[in-house]
């Protein structure tokens, strides 16, 4: 039986895409016979130490390795070490560009970080991303082959909102947006996009915008914003945080997904499946064509939404599809 160390990112929770990412590859792992280990990654010098002498006192050979966090480089530095590293953002194209002009960027940095990416990829037995923009980047920046899984979404997600039933309306006068995480916080001008077009697109209806799990005093510049426009059919409510099956009653109660993102060229974010999965279609806000838009572009508004549409984004099928791949790079 093959030998695998899972590696949680530190202080991830059970609800955050991350650990649900990472957990969809440790189920995968056991289902096909593989002895697992979890740990979360190592912060501190004395965390390291013990990590290594777990992984010689176990005869681990493997390790996996999500990131972020980009702090566990030296993992790559350990000989006869196999690591599948998985990469679920741009760490320095996100530095070379200020992740879509939502920082300044910070050039000499992007290079110092793309010498640590293409090094840990070069070591790596298997490097796998979650979107063709990152997978693009990697391939042209190490001539390596890198594996696409998508972050999708995951069954047990999806038998939660099978069992849900939209609330009938009697207004049909208004039109419910939904925006789970984060909103004004990648951008003033992304947020002003959004709420100048759904007032532009809706002109006739009341437009309710509800925000879930996002920074209020971030965003409470909105509601001035909205009166200076005069934006007058456009409201916006806060929301907390909330469980999942809450969270997914909100999105199946909506009529239109809004996720808003750094850069569109090689991030997707994380919502837009769970969005999909309750049938509900993806606002376009962008300006101009990308490859956010070329990629779901059947999922827009207006599109028609099915369950077999939606069923090739289903985490487990996107790594049943590259069992042969991901399990060839155990030793």
């Amino acid at each position: 039986m093959k030998k695998i160390l899972i590696l949680f990112p530190k202080g991830s929770t059970s609800g955050s895409p991350s650990f649900q990412r990472v957990s969809s590859f440790k189920d995968f792992f056991i289902k096909n016979n593989c002895k697992v280990f979890q740990k979360e990654q190592p912060e501190t010098f004395n965390e390291k130490v013990i990590l290594l002498y777990f992984v010689i006192k176990m005869r681990v050979d493997n390790v996996f390795i999500s990131m972020p966090q980009f702090n566990n480089w030296w993992l790559f530095l350990v000989y006869g070490l196999n690591i599948i590293l998985d990469i679920r953002d741009g760490w320095s194209l996100g530095m070379k560009t200020g992740y879509g002009n939502t920082v300044r960027p910070k050039v000499l940095k992007s290079i110092v970080a793309q010498n640590f990416e293409k090094f840990a990829i070069s070591r790596a037995a298997l490097t796998i991303t979650c979107t063709p923009g990152l997978q693009n980047y990697f391939k042209n920046i190490t001539n390596k082959k890198i594996l696409l899984v998508l972050n999708g979404y995951s069954k047990k997600d999806k038998v939660i909102v099978r069992s849900l039933k939209r609330v009938s309306r009697v207004d049909n006068s208004s039109v419910k947006a939904v925006c789970v995480g984060q909103f004004s916080e990648y951008g003033q001008e992304k947020a002003e996009q959004v709420l100048c077009k759904l007032s532009k697109d809706y002109p006739k209806y009341s437009v309710k915008l509800h925000i879930i799990g996002s920074d209020r005093k971030k965003n409470e510049w909105l509601f001035g914003y909205i009166e200076k426009m005069k934006l007058d059919n456009v409201t916006v409510e806060f929301f907390d945080r909330m469980g999942r099956k809450e969270m997914f009653q909100h999105i199946v109660d909506s009529d239109l997904g809004i996720t808003t993102i750094r850069d569109p060229q090689y991030e997707f974010g994380t919502k837009v499946y769970d969005y999909m999965l309750c049938g509900v279609p993806i606002f376009n806000y962008f300006k101009y064509q990308n490859e956010f838009v070329v990629f779901f572009k059947n999922f827009f508004a207006g599109s028609n939404l099915t369950n077999n549409s939606v069923e090739i984004f289903e985490r487990e099928y996107l790594l049943e599809k590259n069992t042969d791949v991901i399990l060839k790079c155990l030793v």
